[in-house]
């Protein structure tokens, strides 16, 4: 069985080369054929499974080989990670590697569940995220907790405040493009991690001390049991997992930041609310 990976990692070494002359010949087409637009380059979601996913359920169609609450799961490729060292010990799966680009809040609507759930639209922050909210909605008690605030559109849909962290996963050394969302309570890991970030400067050598780019660093992304009065449920944790030593992905961590911000890329649809980590279970 494979070993826990650690925090830090050599990159392994680019093997899929090609020789000088076919090099050159894809050099001069370089991108033909690919699309530049925004709705052609979707980036997958990274889930935190929990207990009620499909994903972990042995019987259910849509349940993923070695797959239990606790891990986390590419749902393009259905890659699976570990949670903690221990889990990767036991299960055999790494831990997730990411480098962190980009973060992207917005309001996601969804169809109540009561309704049946369901994504409904993803909108962009205009003003504030209560500003955006007015905009869209208006604040009533909770059906099923009237002492909780939610947010609800005139059809009755929920209007949940979403952060999105992109970034790439760089197990192994090749950069993968993910989102992990965080809302809810969730926002709290979120901000912890935003403010990790912030929290690394260095000395330009004059005397000042600035913040390297968010792409510079790797993290390891993890889960750790919770609990409150719904039940039981993981939440995720971010550890520092050091400078990225590897030029050519802090380079692709840069164009991801670009591709973002520029509006290149965004987000897959949502399929489920469980994309994004939270206490709501």
């Amino acid at each position: 069985m494979a070993k826990t990976m650690p925090a830090v990692v050599v990159e392994e070494e680019n093997t899929n080369l090609v020789p000088a002359d076919m090099l050159a010949e894809f050099i001069a087409d370089a991108g033909a054929g690919i699309s530049k637009s925004a709705e052609d380059k979707i980036v997958p979601f990274m889930a935190l499974l929990q207990d009620m996913n499909p994903e972990v359920k042995k019987r259910d169609p849509n349940y993923v080989q070695g797959a239990e609450a606790g891990m986390w799961l590419n749902k393009a490729t259905q890659q699976l990670y570990a949670g903690d060292p221990a889990m990767a010990e036991r299960t055999g799966y790494p831990l997730l590697e990411f480098q962190h680009c980009e973060l992207d809040k917005c309001v996601v609507e969804w169809v109540s569940r009561n309704d049946g759930g369901g994504f409904v639209a993803r909108h962009s922050l205009q003003g504030s995220v209560e500003d955006t909210m007015k905009r869209l909605g208006k604040q009533m008690p909770d059906p099923s907790d009237p002492k909780k605030k939610v947010w609800k559109t005139p059809e009755g849909n929920d209007l949940i405040e979403t952060r999105y962290h992109y970034g790439n996963v760089i197990n192994g050394g090749r950069p993968q493009p993910a989102v992990i969302a965080f809302s809810s309570t969730g926002h709290t890991t979120s901000r912890q991690w935003m403010s990790l970030m912030d929290s690394y400067q260095l000395d330009d050598g004059k005397g000042n001390l600035f913040t390297p780019p968010a792409w510079a660093k790797r993290y390891v992304i993890g889960s750790k049991a919770k609990e409150n009065k719904k039940g039981s449920f993981f939440v995720g944790t971010v550890a520092d997992g050091g400078v990225i030593a590897n030029a050519a992905l802090r380079m692709a961590g840069k164009k991801l930041y670009e591709a973002v911000k520029t509006g290149m890329v965004s987000a897959a649809t949502e399929d489920t609310a469980s994309n994004a980590v939270s206490d709501e279970i």
